[in-house]
């Protein structure tokens, strides 16, 4: 008797054993058709999809530069709302303990500063995800892929800057507005694919883009000075640094690139990238 009901307990846990693996690969089979990946094929298979995405990709091609302020302004403006709510509390205590004017500058100074260097970051992902994407695609101008590559190096240490200064400052980056950043380099860098003169078209929006980077240290140094924060206002003049030398290079090297796509051009040659 014992032995049949540890037959029939053992015959039960292996039903059970079989129907959880069951709805487990049900369960795994409904998520895959429900990813976002899975979504987007579906969506592109589609011919009016298709239809909108070739619309879309036509105005990016005809408005490069455009789409890529745009994609920096929604940005900014989506990770606006992350702003110290304490800048608040800062005047109101101004207004009940009567501070001395420097203290409550610097206050507000800093706060201002470790805001706009989760911004910095989030602008730095951005550039990361833009020339990483450029560098595996440029093919026929080995001069500018090398320059890319060399700037990507510099990219990836300007961030890594930006996140020391923060931890400086006693706080950390905002993985919102990286996983922001890096979403709309993405974007950016698809806009391209739509163009038959892409490396052109690449190559005027990163000279927009590295002038962009330069007055956002700009003002990012000035609030550091302003603050007392003497070790970040050089971390963050070194990217400065960086960064006006690469625009340098790209107003000096684009007139060449535009020669050369030309002459393939020209020449029947793929002259894409």
């Amino acid at each position: 008797m014992a032995h049949h009901a540890r037959e029939n307990s053992a015959k039960l846990e292996r039903e059970v054993r079989a129907q959880r693996a069951e709805i487990s690969e049900r369960l795994t089979e409904i998520r895959d058709r429900l990813s976002p990946g899975q979504l987007l094929d579906a969506a592109l298979r589609s011919t009016g999809t298709r239809q909108y995405a070739s619309r879309i990709g036509s105005v990016m091609v005809r408005n490069p530069l455009p789409v890529m302020l745009i994609g920096v302004g929604v940005l900014w403006l989506a990770l606006s709302n992350d702003r110290p709510p304490h800048l608040t509390d800062s005047r109101r205590t101004r207004r009940k303990g009567h501070p001395r004017e420097g203290n409550t500058l610097m206050a507000v100074s800093r706060d201002n500063l470790m805001a706009w260097l989760r911004d910095a970051h989030a602008m730095e992902t951005q550039a990361i995800e833009i020339l990483e994407k450029q560098a595996n695609r440029l093919e026929h101008y080995p001069e500018l892929r090398a320059k890319v590559r060399a700037h990507l190096d510099e990219t990836h240490r300007q961030a890594e800057r930006v996140e020391q200064c923060l931890h400086q400052l006693g706080t950390d980056t905002s993985s919102f507005k990286t996983a922001a950043g890096k979403m709309i380099g993405t974007a950016q860098q698809l806009s391209g694919l739509f163009s038959s003169d892409e490396v052109l078209k690449s190559g005027i929006a990163d000279y927009a883009f590295e002038h962009y980077e330069i007055a956002s240290y700009k003002m990012l140094i000035a609030a550091a000075a302003e603050a007392g924060e003497h070790e970040v206002e050089r971390s963050l003049q070194e990217n400065l640094r960086e960064e006006e030398a690469m625009a340098e290079w790209l107003g000096h090297h684009l007139p060449e690139v535009t020669r050369q796509y030309l002459h393939r051009q020209a020449a029947g040659q793929s002259a894409k990238v």
